[in-house]
């Protein structure tokens, strides 16, 4: 239902710049420069970034389908010195919880970010990995570095193959009048423990069942299982290291 944690915590979104995209048949290149997110208070000189990503699918044809992709993105922070990483236990059912956080970061001169995509696709079957990392680099301080990965797999029951566009996968069209259903894992983990700083290292398991009752029209069920150490549980929010959380939303796209 919501996405990785590490890629809520690494992956920059909702910014302010100007991007250019280039794809042919089995290879794509992606990049952008931009600056501080929308809906940012902060005054004083935005932060100034630029960021990349290239892919390619060098197996595809008879059902099957291999993806490869790599990305990297630099910001100066300049006047946005203070950098906070944290997150949600995949999860918003209490807004407020957030198991893993590093507190503020202050004296940030600028930020490295990598990461490292693989995915397969065979038939109904979809398997994908990711692994982030961000490196800080401050005025003063311990330069932290932070890292997680994600890996995830799905099966359609019903024999549907999910689409694929431009380095990107795609939504589900239901081959029956009665809708389409999904089994599927996931294995996340984000560790935000490095240089003095103990923001925690979060682990979770979550299982998935969905149902396409048309090509946008979607119920989803998640249950989560939440492992968070190297933190004090005094200093989480919500007190709670180690919930068990069981999800379900009903969506519809257009």
């Amino acid at each position: 239902i919501e996405r990785p944690s590490i890629s809520t915590v690494v992956a920059d979104s909702r910014r302010l710049g100007v991007g250019y995209e280039y794809h042919t048949g089995q290879f794509g290149v992606q990049s952008m420069i931009y600056g501080r997110r929308i809906g940012a208070r902060e005054l004083g000189d935005m932060p100034m970034a630029i960021g990349g990503r290239v892919y390619a699918n060098p197996v595809s044809g008879d059902g099957m389908l291999l993806h490869l992709g790599a990305s990297a993105a630099y910001e100066n922070r300049r006047d946005y010195n203070t950098l906070r990483l944290r997150d949600r236990p995949e999860a918003r059912a209490d807004n407020d919880v957030r198991l893993i956080d590093t507190g503020n970061i202050s004296d940030v001169d600028d930020t490295f970010k990598a990461g490292l995509e693989l995915a397969l696709l065979y038939g109904p079957f979809c398997m994908q990995a990711e692994y982030l990392m961000v490196d800080i680099s401050r005025d003063a301080g311990e330069e932290p570095t932070f890292a997680g990965y994600h890996v995830q797999a799905s099966y359609l029951l019903t024999g549907e193959t999910r689409g694929y566009r431009n380095g990107v996968f795609r939504g589900i069209k239901p081959k029956n009048n009665w809708g389409a259903l999904e089994a599927a894992a996931r294995w996340t983990s984000t560790d935000l423990t490095d240089s003095g700083f103990e923001g925690g290292k979060q682990e979770n398991i979550t299982l998935g069942l969905n149902y396409y009752a048309t090509s946008n029209v979607r119920f989803m069920l998640n249950y989560i299982m939440v492992d968070v150490t190297d933190r004090d549980p005094a200093k989480i929010a919500g007190g709670e290291d180690d919930p068990n959380i069981l999800l379900l939303r009903a969506s519809f796209h257009f």
